[in-house]
């Protein structure tokens, strides 16, 4: 529903001596309570503007609204003709956003993961974030919508969407991954730059990512079709894997600890994996190949 905010203006300006000014018993803040509604004018909020001797009421309404409409509602309300000015306004919220690379979690989760960027769901309309079942889905303790939380600043951006259970022994994994909501209205950025789309990788393919923990850093693909015993620790403990692309870093480490998550990137632009896990040295990491990623949660990078 949209609130029409004109007695807030109403209670606040006070008529003095040929002028409106601003009351000192009145706040913005204060006048919020009983708000004047008419869900048709889609007012967004009133404001004073104008010059100093010469002000104007604002009014910040949608562009398609009829202003005489307006100007009647608020002459209505206040009795009285005063000069009055109406600011196009689609809506007003804040300057939030998720980016690639951002450090993020399930709301239970200890530690903290990587933000690796955003997909499209085939079978709904949604933009995902994308991350790995340890990071979004606390090793498979989750439950749909649960909060994921981004840290610095601790604010919730969103709930899990779909994850791929991670399997104990004897059985074998293909994905470490999971994707969320997004909640509307937030910026998603992409760093350092988006992909142009995915693809596979092969063996010498120069590579990015930009983690949470060493931020942008370049390797190549040594090694695919790795079969890794990667731990997890209570309570899943040692889990099988296969197919993984096997990443040693040109500049130092290519990952450690808090970069889980990441994308693979080619140097061409070409999403080629989602980063699980790492050497406990730093030495090399490991990544999903990204399109069994697509094929199993039932997602597709555009």
């Amino acid at each position: 529903m949209y609130i029409n905010l004109v007695e807030n203006i109403a209670r606040a300006l006070v008529w003095e001596k040929g002028k409106w000014r601003i009351s000192k018993n009145a706040t913005m803040v204060e006048s919020l309570i009983g708000f004047y509604e008419k869900e048709y004018l889609k007012i967004y909020g009133v404001g004073l503007g104008g010059i100093y001797k010469m002000p104007k009421l604002e009014i910040y309404a949608e562009p398609e609204i009829p202003k005489r409409e307006i100007k009647k509602a608020v002459y209505n309300i206040l009795q009285v003709e005063i000069p009055l000015e109406i600011i196009d306004c689609k809506g007003i919220r804040t300057y939030q956003s998720v980016k690639v690379g951002d450090k993020v979690k399930h709301q239970n989760l200890q530690g903290y993961g990587t933000l690796g960027g955003f997909v499209d769901d085939i079978a709904s309309p949604y933009r995902l974030a994308i991350s790995n079942n340890h990071v979004f889905a606390n090793c498979n303790r989750a439950n749909i919508n649960d909060n994921l939380v981004k840290l610095q600043p601790n604010i919730v951006f969103g709930g899990l969407y779909r994850f791929v259970p991670l399997k104990k022994p004897p059985y074998v994994n293909e994905v470490d991954a999971a994707v969320g909501w997004i909640y509307e209205g937030l910026n998603l950025v992409w760093r350092p730059r988006k992909p142009r789309k995915s693809g596979n990788a092969y063996r010498g393919m120069k590579v990015y990512k930009y983690g949470a923990r060493t931020g942008y850093t370049e390797g190549i693909i040594k090694g695919i079709f790795a079969a890794p015993q990667v731990d997890y620790r209570p309570p899943l403990g040692i889990l099988n894997f296969r197919r993984c692309l096997r990443i040693e870093g040109l500049n130092g480490p290519f990952s450690l600890p808090g970069d889980s998550g990441s994308l693979v990137v080619s140097k061409s632009g070409v999403v080629v994996g989602l980063l699980l896990a790492g050497e406990v040295t730093g030495a090399y990491s490991f990544a999903n190949p990204f399109t069994i990623v697509e094929n199993q949660l039932g997602v597709i990078f555009t």
